[in-house]
């Protein structure tokens, strides 16, 4: 048996209630702290039907409860958790487990941790290389050396189909020991090709060959949806290690798979209600929605209320989260600089058709810079500005940079009176910050109209400014996308 061990913090879930069953119930040797509600027994046939879930999957026969096997398991997991110790494999002469396999795993810090014992060894199949030999040599995938795989390969040998499940706490019940044991015992030198299948899904993210082909990364996707409905989120690319798969024996693909389209945050509207995006992953993982942020190093992990003064860590927090106090975003747990997120101070008002409005009265001022009156969200649909006065106040049309900087490629000019005053309208086409927009001038207003959804350039942010010295009489209007 590899003496692999691993130690990960992973919740399960015991979604159907299973009759009791007073043998099994009836196998602890000592206290195993079991928390109020806990339902030993249910855990046990939740491990071996996943167990036998991921044997279908790798088409070899499947696994039975076994009741001495089970009565051992549990001995040596209240040993552990009496102890309360890290994981050390049961060996002679202190410890005999009597020609079984067995697995192990652990998980700590609060009296409600669980782990999926069975997951998180299934999970080591990424790490095991189907191309080795069998004098036990490359067992590992290329980038993938020193990683544990041996409780995987005990979890799908063909030949152990008798199974024994032990589960303790420690005594303050801040720890939970989990204790599997297989019988036939698996992970035999030079029976591994025959004893541990390839499984079909694989060959999803392989190529079904030993020819050592690294994987290469497909293009980068067109921007996705906003990862916010609110509070400002942002939009990623993805792409794919396809372009080529790698061999089985090859080596992933290097670098992310997922990056910000865009410095910039979409769905930019304040969020209705109290909860923080922290708070909601929270709660959608099964804890109160109260987490709590701990910043610097762990400003993209997910803390979550256990009881008073402790936090639970649950991994990374979900791309798109706010991070470095609303100046970045995390993607793929790393904070990623973004201009500073500003949540508007009230609700954008709505006319009766639902569409935001918006106006300008001011008297601008002689610095056309300092005259921005409005920068198109991304998103925006059916915008339409109206210039009630544009003999007197102008407006042209630029951009902004998330650095802070402004220009424009287009304005209102008095030469384009002539033209209302020949025609009786004057209207041109234009593109600005890569949005099209149609400018139209009668003879007591003028309109500019994108149909939108808006998507401007990288970096740039649609903006409109103004110059004149008498009171604007502009008004705008618009609808939103996700």
């Amino acid at each position: 048996m590899l003496d692999y061990l691993i130690l990960l913090p992973v919740l399960i879930g015991i979604n159907e209630a299973r009759p009791s069953n007073d043998y099994f119930n009836a196998l602890y040797y000592n206290d195993p702290n079991l928390n109020p509600g806990f339902d030993l027994n249910a855990f046990r046939i939740d491990q071996l039907n996943l167990h036998n879930h991921y044997r279908r999957i790798h088409r070899v026969p499947k696994m039975t409860l076994d009741p001495k096997l089970t009565r051992q398991a549990q001995a040596y997991a209240e040993r552990l958790a009496a102890k309360a110790t890290a994981l050390k494999h049961c060996r002679k002469p202190t410890c005999d487990r009597h020609g079984a396999g067995e697995n192990l795993a652990r998980a700590w810090g609060a009296v409600n941790v669980e782990t999926n014992a069975t997951k998180a060894w299934y999970d080591e199949i990424w790490d095991f290389n189907y191309c080795h030999k069998e004098n036990m040599r490359n067992m590992h995938r290329p980038g993938h050396e020193g990683k544990p795989i041996g409780h995987f390969t005990q979890v799908v040998w063909r030949s152990s189909v008798k199974l024994g499940v032990g589960y303790a706490r420690t005594a303050d019940r801040t720890g939970v020991y989990v204790v599997a044991r297989y019988k036939a015992h698996g992970n035999v030198p030079r029976q591994y090709r025959r004893q541990v299948t390839k499984p079909a899904y694989l060959f999803q993210t392989f190529q079904n060959n030993c020819h050592r082909t690294n994987g290469g990364y497909s293009g980068w996707s067109a921007p996705k949806k906003c990862t916010q409905s609110c509070g400002g989120g942002v939009r990623l690319q993805k792409r794919k290690c396809n372009n080529p798969k790698p061999s089985l024996n090859g080596r992933d693909c290097t670098g992310p798979n997922k990056r910000l389209a865009a410095a910039e945050w979409c769905n930019i509207q304040s969020c209705p209600g109290t909860k923080s995006h922290r708070d909601e992953q929270c709660e959608a993982r099964g804890y109160p929605a109260d987490a709590h942020n701990f910043k610097g190093k762990s400003d993209c992990q997910l803390h979550c209320y256990q009881k008073e003064g402790e936090y639970m860590l649950l991994g990374t927090v979900d791309d798109g989260t706010h991070c470095n106090q609303d100046k970045g975003v995390c993607v793929l747990g790393v904070c990623q600089p973004m201009p500073k997120y500003v949540a508007p101070t009230q609700p954008p008002p709505t006319d009766s058709s639902g569409a935001i409005i918006g106006s300008y009265t001011k008297i601008p001022s002689a610095d056309v810079w300092e005259n921005k009156i409005f920068v198109v969200p991304d998103g925006v649909v059916n915008f339409v500005i109206t210039n009630f006065d544009y003999n007197n106040v102008k407006i042209f049309v630029g951009y902004e940079t998330p650095e802070g900087g402004v220009g424009y490629n287009w304005g209102e000019d008095d030469w384009m009176n002539g033209m209302v005053e020949y025609y009786g309208s004057y209207e041109t086409e234009y593109s600005t910050a890569g949005v099209e927009y149609k400018y139209t001038r009668l003879p007591k207003y003028s309109t500019i109209e994108i149909s939108g959804p808006v998507r401007s350039t990288n970096g740039y942010h649609l903006a409109f400014f103004v110059k004149g010295n008498t009171p604007a009489k502009i008004v705008w209007r618009y609808g939103v996308t996700a």
